[in-house]
């Protein structure tokens, strides 16, 4: 994912610019991932949403659901045996599921965005 400052910077140069995302788009609340991300951004006063923001909140996420699962005191071997034992984590229509092998791929989510004038997604 591109920071949201590195494609404000494009202006209309990065118009009709296609990139591959990882995470859904930061500002179309159409998944509860997303109006969660949305809410906890503004409980904090922040308005302005981006896809590594996103990115960053999902990681938090699945880091505290790690946490949980690896109990008390964890250490770092609990807490890596916790995060390989995710299975079908659904996120709000994000699911998150390692295989407990390497390589761990949390998520096979891609989509296609195509950015506008105002180095935000259009499509």
């Amino acid at each position: 994912t591109l920071p949201s400052a590195s494609v404000g910077q494009l202006g209309e140069d990065g118009s009709g610019l296609a990139l591959s995302m990882i995470v859904p788009d930061a500002n179309r609340a159409k998944l509860q991932l997303v109006r969660d991300y949305q809410a906890a951004m503004r409980a904090q006063g922040k308005g302005d949403f981006s896809q590594g923001s996103l990115e960053a909140y999902v990681n938090a996420r699945v880091l505290l659901e790690g946490l949980e699962r690896a109990g008390k005191d964890p250490t770092q071997a609990r807490l890596r045996a916790a995060l390989s034992s995710i299975r079908n984590l659904d996120l709000g229509g994000f699911t998150v599921d390692y295989s407990g092998q390497m390589p761990y791929v949390g998520s096979r989510y891609i989509d296609l965005g195509v950015l506008g004038g105002t180095g935000r997604f259009i499509g």
